[in-house]
């Protein structure tokens, strides 16, 4: 007896989908060929931005370079372990390196640790970067500045690569066979357009510049942020911050409360207003209970913690007059959203939004723009005096902006309040930008300082290259590492409510939530939260349970089957997309917007559609505007896009579809599967309805994923075509089968792949979030 397997499959085309498809020649070549270089013998300064702006804030500190030690990066090279190649000292440094890194945290090596660890991701972040070299550019005269050299940048409106005003980029000229000259010339981006970038080169090689001469393009990232978190570190040990970032029990509220904790507080909040646990943790921030240890103000998606610490804020800026407040997020957006609630009861002339001089000023949302530090008359961000700052009571920045803060070497004394929102979505080093050379929370001062973290350690993490740094521990963020390895933020296990499982003093876990329908959170709140969150959804919620495509009434989640995807690659990316789904989404979008459920009509910046794929998203914004969609009403984005966020109606587009690209997903963290964090925030980002498009088979193979499709399927909530969640099981059958026989030699190792007949290794993408 035998078995023959063969899968077999046909799809149906459409103009759509054949416009999707990869143009010929485009795709990957796996052999390219290297360009030819000679070594570089010279390396010519560009033409920097001219000074522009008012910037009277004085550096006190200054931020030295933190370069990579070559003994260092031999030592990366050689995968921390192998001792070929490497000189005595060399060998001795690695072994001390590793029993370093394997102890746990310290005071004492925080700043070694951690600048090792930064230094892990720093050389993992220059490899990545060469991925989006070109190898042969031609650059053009910019009409507007003929000082300037136009440079087209593939996926420069994606983000891929990251290129801001006043960072750099390096050239070098090809000869008529192609071979790349002896000197590489800089270039400063002077201005970012839509697709080309114009930069600044010096006179030497504007004086025989000719159009569409060729040029090899080298990328770098910008230093600077690195820099910052590792002076930060520097700061924090040499600043002996022990009792921040290492509190104990003992000394829980032994700098005294800054105001009576049974003293009566009027809230702001008032539609909606804030409930017992809220309550709670505002009184206790504002009283101070907890310094010199942080309080920390975590909880699930949509139970209001940016609701939460604002109202702290406006509280400490009501009732401690003596108060400074400095608010950072790690994002841009979130530092707006902090700066949006509080001008609802703060006045204007006590906040300061600082924005980093690169910022566009078009991406700041228009209600906060007067209390930006821009001057609208020279069209040029400014940063005051130090004494013009510290008349402000609210300083809102994001966290590496804050750094600008900590050069300046403010009074000791001078911030009384920290507060860092999305705190799990900063790597460690990050948030102490904020602490270090700021917030004094030493028990010897009488008015020492508060810090506040608020955030989620089951969503999204800090997002790393390097598999070292996070084999280390920088994929912890600072409030991770506070849940879950400092006793005094523990769960009780004697706890017999919800209420008592933590204490008050340095902890508040909110457990309410307001924003989603109970059907989406049900499986999320099981699989994170211990079945613990309590729904309290308002009736819009149930706005989609009336919609007519609906698998099943009242269930506002379906699960999409496209069995038939493929998801393919082009140009020089890295980054897949699959047409079908592609194309269900875009159906979807038709169906929601064209029709009116209980009298409302939906608005296309209702709806959200996520994809873990860079080029599906690009995809899927071409085809809402072939269908004259607003792209910038209805956000398209990665799951990393819409931490934090919310919409009515979420559409999630999981793009993967070949199971021979799943190794490299669970080893570089690809995708959604094998993440868990990823998972729980794609589901929790819905408000009323809940659609994910995808292959069931591959995302069976997940833990979290197969949970969600096996419950749709048992509920009835599914569309598209029909699938059997026990594939698997039978495949695994069939699979034991052959391997009776020794059939199954082949697929015993998941990062090969046939092709022309012969077995061949899989090429694996650069970056961990294509």
């Amino acid at each position: 007896m035998f078995h023959i397997v063969r899968y077999l499959h046909a799809k149906c085309r459409n103009d759509i989908i054949e416009q999707m498809k990869p143009t010929p020649g485009t795709k990957m070549d796996k052999r390219q060929k290297a360009r030819k270089h000679t070594r570089v013998s010279k390396v010519v300064d560009g033409l920097p931005l001219p000074r522009v702006g008012n910037d009277r804030l004085e550096v006190k500190i200054q931020l030295g370079l933190y370069r990579i030690p070559d003994s260092l990066r031999r030592i990366i090279n050689n995968g921390l372990t192998d001792k070929q190649g490497l000189k005595t000292f060399e060998v001795i440094e690695m072994t001390a390196l590793k029993s370093m890194l394997e102890q746990p945290m310290m005071m004492s090596e925080y700043a070694r640790r951690l600048t090792t660890l930064m230094y892990f991701e720093e050389i993992q972040m220059e490899v990545d970067i060469r991925q989006y070299d070109i190898p042969d550019a031609a650059m053009t005269k910019y009409l507007k500045n003929f000082r300037l050299l136009l440079l087209k940048v593939p996926g420069l409106a994606e983000n891929r690569p990251s290129v801001l005003k006043g960072d750099c980029l390096y050239v070098r000229i090809l000869d008529s066979e192609g071979v790349a000259g002896d000197h590489e010339y800089q270039g400063y981006v002077h201005e970012v357009l839509q697709n080309e970038v114009a930069l600044g080169f010096s006179d030497s090689l504007m004086k025989f510049f000719v159009p569409n001469m060729k040029f090899s393009v080298r990328f770098v990232f910008n230093r600077l942020p690195l820099r910052l978190q590792h002076r930060a570190c520097e700061l924090a040990e040499e600043l002996s911050l022990d009792n921040l970032l290492f509190p104990q029990p003992d000394l829980i509220g032994s700098l005294g409360l800054m105001r009576p904790l049974d003293k009566d507080l009027k809230f702001f909040a008032r539609k909606p207003s804030l409930n017992k646990q809220q309550q709670t943790a505002v009184r206790h921030i504002v009283a101070g209970s907890s310094r010199p240890a942080p309080y920390l103000v975590f909880g699930p998606p949509g139970t209001g913690k940016t609701f939460t610490i604002v109202e702290a804020m406006k509280q400490i800026w009501k009732h401690i007059t003596s108060s400074h407040v400095l608010a950072c997020a790690p994002s841009n957006s979130a530092a707006d959203l902090i700066t949006e609630r509080l001008l609802e009861h703060v006045s204007k002339s006590e906040i300061l939004r600082v924005n980093a001089t690169n910022r566009a000023w078009i991406t700041i949302p228009e209600k906060i723009r007067d209390v930006c530090n821009y001057d609208r008359q020279t069209g040029h961000y400014y940063y005051p005096k130090k004494e013009d700052f510290m008349s402000y009571r609210i300083i809102v920045s994001t966290l590496v902006t804050a750094g600008r803060l900590s050069s300046a070497n403010f009074p000791a004394e001078h911030f009384t309040h920290v507060f860092i929102d999305e705190a799990g979505y900063a790597v460690e080093p990050e948030c102490v930008i904020a602490i270090a050379g700021i917030l004094d929370c030493n028990p010897l001062v009488k008015n020492g300082g508060q810090l506040v973290l608020a955030g989620d350690p089951k969503q999204l993490g800090p997002i790393l290259r390097s598999p070292f740094a996070m084999q280390y521990g920088l994929d912890m963020s600072l409030l991770e590492r506070y849940m879950t390895q400092h006793p005094i933020y523990a769960r009780r296990e004697d706890a017999r409510t919800p209420e008592e499982a933590y204490d008050e003093r340095v902890l508040t876990k909110l457990l309410n939530n307001y924003r989603s329908h109970k059907a989406i959170l049900q499986m999320p709140n099981e699989m994170f939260y211990d079945s613990e969150l309590q729904v309290h959804a308002p009736a819009i919620r149930d706005l989609m349970c009336e919609w007519e495509e609906l698998p099943i009434p009242n269930y506002p989640v379906i699960f999409h089957a496209v069995v038939m995807g493929e998801d393919m690659r082009e140009e020089r990316s890295p980054s897949f997309f699959n047409p079908e789904e592609a194309v269900t989404v875009i159906n979807y979008v038709k169906q929601i917007l064209g029709t009116r459920i209980m009298g409302k009509q939906i608005k296309v910046d209702e709806i959200g559609i996520i994809s873990p794929y860079r080029k599906q998203v690009q995809k899927i914004r071409q085809q809402l505007q072939k269908n004259r969609i607003d792209t910038q009403k209805l956000k398209v984005g990665s799951v990393e896009e819409f931490q934090g966020a919310e919409r009515l109606i979420i559409i999630v587009s999981t793009v993967r579809s070949n199971p021979k690209y799943l190794s490299q997903d669970v080893k570089f963290n690809l995708g959604f599967l094998k993440n868990p964090k990823r998972f729980n925030v794609t589901v929790t980002r819905p408000k009323a309805l809940l659609i994910v498009i995808g292959n069931p088979h591959t995302l069976l193979m997940d833990e979290h994923w197969g949970r969600f499709i096996r419950n749709c399927k048992e509920c009835g909530a599914v569309a598209g075509e029909d699938f059997s969640t026990e594939t698997e099981q039978e495949l695994d059958d069939v699979m034991q089968r052959l391997a009776a026989v020794n059939l199954d030699s082949i697929n015993s190792n998941p990062d090969l792949e046939m092709e022309g007949g012969q077995v061949v290794n899989f090429e694996q993408p650069w970056r961990k979030d294509i």
